[in-house]
């Protein structure tokens, strides 16, 4: 294949590619898509890197380029942050890239081609989720330290409180002081009300329970009359003030 054959394919190439030349890295070729990168038409063909594209002055990859022009071994990255004029503003882009020198037959560096692969979507996209991993850690802890909170309060409430979770009337919550009242253990948490108590079922403190479930009315009751059962045994009805909550 001719040379001129080789650069009309490289001219059409999707991938980013350059050739450069001499210890000045003077651009013999660039295709379209380099140029894209670039922010540059076909006029800097001819000129050094440094003077076509001056925002990488201060960057490193003049430096490696000279480097691989000078011991001919090739240098590649991964990811790496390349600062570039695009619309007028210096940003920063993400590439893999390939400075590979193509040798004479004595040994000596005749080129270098550049081959360069914008993967800054594939950077941003892991950043964003690594942002909102750790944003999820950190609601889950201020989700754990409000539901330690919201226990201490609960345990050491000086009135009689248990709180009850879902239209089944899971027992979520209970203090010492409500234990007490019921007569009953902390393993009653985790337990559904009517299974803790199923002499409840059709007395009205359970079903004003059941309305405020459902309505989301706050109720209040007082002096309840509620009969419970001890060592399956029925007890003498008992009376209580109830605040019932949504």
């Amino acid at each position: 294949m001719a040379p001129d054959e080789l650069l009309k394919i490289l001219t059409l190439s999707k991938d980013a590619t350059a050739v450069y030349t001499g210890d000045d890295i003077t651009i013999n070729f660039a295709n379209n898509a380099m140029l894209s990168f670039w922010s540059k038409g076909p006029e800097i063909i001819g000129m050094p890197l440094a003077d076509a594209v001056p925002v990488f002055k201060g960057q490193p990859f003049i430096d490696m380029l000279k480097g691989v022009w000078q011991t001919g071994k090739t240098v590649q990255g991964t990811e790496t942050p390349t600062e570039l004029m695009i619309n007028g503003e210096k940003q920063t882009r993400y590439f893999d890239f390939m400075y590979q020198a193509v040798k004479n037959e004595d040994g000596s560096t005749k080129c270098i081609l550049h081959t360069a692969t914008d993967v800054s979507k594939t950077v941003q996209s892991r950043a964003d989720l690594a942002t909102s991993q750790a944003n999820a850690r950190q609601l889950q802890m201020f989700a754990q330290e409000s539901e330690h909170r919201y226990r201490a309060i609960i345990d050491q409430s000086p009135v009689a409180i248990i709180v009850f979770r879902g239209e089944n009337l899971k027992i979520d919550a209970v203090n010492p002081f409500m234990l007490e009242v019921l007569g009953k253990k902390p393993e009653i948490l985790g337990s559904y009300l009517h299974e803790v108590f199923p002499e409840l079922l059709g007395q009205p403190a359970y079903e004003m329970l059941k309305q405020v479930y459902q309505t989301g009315v706050s109720q209040y009751g007082v002096e309840v009359e509620i009969l419970l059962k001890r060592d399956g045994v029925d007890e003498k009805a008992i009376s209580i003030s109830l605040i019932l909550c949504w």
